[in-house]
């Protein structure tokens, strides 16, 4: 065992909720460990049980994918709920996610809407938060149709660098629809 596991397993033991969830992420995707899905429950669950809102997210996660666990999307809103009332950005992003689905709860766009929106407050807002919201606005799910407000929150999430929202930019430019069409621009965008 290496020193820096070791270290973690000791202050984990003692109840550092860091040191467990961290030793929850190294189990689940094998860094410097073999990966372990029950061991990442283990350690995820007891700091989130204590309410530490990213093994909480973690917990819901792999709830959500089935990773480790009997796939339970009830289980997956339970956790991630938690997490994101604690303003957890992933979290909130996520429960957006889950309510557009109907994953384990009631589908509700303005629900959605609304996790989706806390996620996107953030001081470094979550990109597909930004991506998601800004086509409820664009369609009006759940918000009331705003292509001013749709347009700006997908300019952040193409600032961000995240790919679905550039390759929407650069349809709204080859279109014409909700921006002047602009091939040139398209073209950057899809380039």
């Amino acid at each position: 065992m290496d020193h820096a596991l070791y270290e973690y397993l000791l202050l984990a033991e003692q109840g550092d909720l860091s040191a467990q969830f961290t030793l929850g992420v190294r189990y689940q995707h094998g860094i410097d460990v073999d990966q372990n899905y029950d061991q990442a429950l283990y350690w995820y669950q007891k700091a989130a049980d204590r309410g530490h809102a990213p093994s909480q997210h973690n917990l819901g996660s792999m709830y959500h994918e089935g990773t480790g666990v009997l796939q339970d999307y009830g289980k997956a809103a339970y956790w991630c709920r938690l997490a994101a009332e604690q303003g957890n950005a992933t979290a909130q992003a996520t429960m957006g996610h889950i309510y557009n689905r109907g994953l384990g709860v009631q589908q509700d766009y303005a629900e959605s809407a609304k996790w989706y929106r806390l996620a996107c407050e953030k001081e470094n807002p979550d990109a597909g938060a930004l991506n998601n919201l800004s086509f409820y606005y664009q369609v009006g799910w759940g918000v009331e149709k705003d292509q001013k407000e749709s347009m700006r929150l997908l300019r952040l999430a193409v600032d961000q660098g995240y790919l679905p929202a550039i390759d929407s930019l650069g349809l709204h430019y080859e279109s014409g629809k909700v921006v002047p069409q602009d091939f040139h621009e398209a073209h950057r965008l899809f380039c």
